[in-house]
């Protein structure tokens, strides 16, 4: 999650921002959670969570620039293809909803 996310959540003090901000981080290599992410074309891909500022600052880089070109190797383009959850949760940011049934 990038900086001006944790900004936006209210904390009293620096340090309770990078105390939560460890420990999210810590959560999310122990579950190798992953999100989807789209491009400024549209195509829609499976990003590991862990990649999630690399892959917003590749979708920030404009269209038109060579480096936009060729999709973060970390990334897994669907194409179209259906996506299948064994146990989907939501991330909200402070916690994970279990919203399998």
């Amino acid at each position: 999650m990038r900086d001006d996310h944790y900004d936006l959540m209210g904390f009293s003090s620096e340090k309770e921002k990078e105390e939560y901000k460890k420990k999210v981080q810590q959560d999310l290599d122990r579950y190798g959670m992953f999100f989807i992410g789209t491009d400024c074309s549209g195509h829609e891909y499976i990003v590991p969570f862990a990649k999630y500022d690399e892959w917003n600052e590749w979708v920030d880089i404009p269209e038109d620039d060579e480096r936009s070109w060729e999709e973060p190797s970390y990334a897994i383009r669907l194409d179209g293809g259906t996506l299948i959850f064994q146990k989907p949760q939501i991330y909200t940011g402070k916690k994970l909803k279990d919203i399998s049934t």
